[in-house]
């Protein structure tokens, strides 16, 4: 995964047991994980080695430093498939928004994602319809032949759109007047781990209770995603309001030529559709 713009880290690996330096490089920060998990590998000098402590952790910190330390040991037969790389995802975009380095998450209320959440339920104008399909294709390749019990132990990093609104104008103001009265506004969207706020980001809550975030700037909206779409409960009140938000969601997708793309789960979703309204529980 990339930002939009990546700096090289200066990574250094090194023997956990013996505390000797095994190997210096310089990497792209996409080419790294978020954060090192329990049981996460790297080949290092052709050998794959468990990585048992990264200093720092998370990508945020490790981006802002530009150094990253990695204590490494020779798996062991508690490793189970010490090769394996388990991804949570079938797929994540190439490309997300750097951080704002005048927006400090403390005192504020962002809607908090993670890095990997970014444009995973997104908006896509029909300009680009013809590059969604191919996307799929990769996707679905990847949940028929590399899904395992723990997760994914390959991805595909989706690239091919790079701004999915565009030829599209539309505004946060707009958003807003879709869904109504009652309709929350946060103070913007924040990587979960970072000190800072998304670039541009902005995030509202809706009166049925539905996430929508994206990304601004002065010519409009850039980017428009969903988050968290959670199946509607018993409450008849709280889904005659979900019925209704996603009737004027659909009269929105109509006016400005748009569909909704559910990437990990390979779906794309028309106005006034039946699959709309099922994906939102209806």
């Amino acid at each position: 995964m990339r930002y939009q713009s990546d700096p090289l880290i200066h990574v250094e690996f090194v023997d956990a047991a013996s505390g000797a330096v095994i190997a210096y490089t310089e990497m792209p920060l996409f080419q790294l994980p978020e954060s090192f998990g329990p049981g996460a590998t790297m080949n290092v000098g052709g050998m794959p080695w468990v990585v048992q402590r990264a200093e720092p952790a998370h990508s945020m910190d490790f981006r802002r430093t530009g150094r990253l330390r990695l204590e490494m040991r020779i798996p062991g037969v508690a490793d189970s498939n010490p090769d394996e790389v388990v991804y949570a995802f079938p797929t994540i975009e190439d490309t997300i928004p750097g951080i704002d380095p005048d927006g400090h998450v403390h005192g504020r209320m962002p809607l908090q994602i993670s890095e990997d959440d970014w444009r995973q339920i997104e908006f896509v104008g029909f300009k680009w319809e013809f590059r969604i399909e191919p996307e799929m294709e990769q996707i679905k390749s990847i949940i028929r032949d590399n899904k395992t019990p723990r997760g994914f132990n390959s991805l595909h990093m989706r690239g091919s759109i790079p701004r999915p609104l565009d030829g599209v104008y539309t505004t946060l103001d707009e958003i807003i007047a879709t869904f109504g009265r009652g309709t929350r506004v946060y103070d913007g969207v924040a990587y979960r781990g970072a000190e800072g706020m998304v670039y541009g980001g902005f995030a509202i809550l809706t009166p049925a209770l539905l996430h929508v975030y994206g990304c601004h700037d002065t010519t409009g909206v850039q980017a428009l995603c969903l988050y968290d779409v959670a199946p509607p409960g018993d409450d008849q009140a709280q889904n005659a309001l979900i019925w209704r938000e996603v009737q004027a969601l659909s009269d929105f997708m109509r006016r400005k030529k748009l569909c909704i793309v559910d990437w990990c789960n390979t779906r794309k979703l028309l106005a006034g559709t039946p699959d709309l309204f099922e994906f939102f529980g209806l």
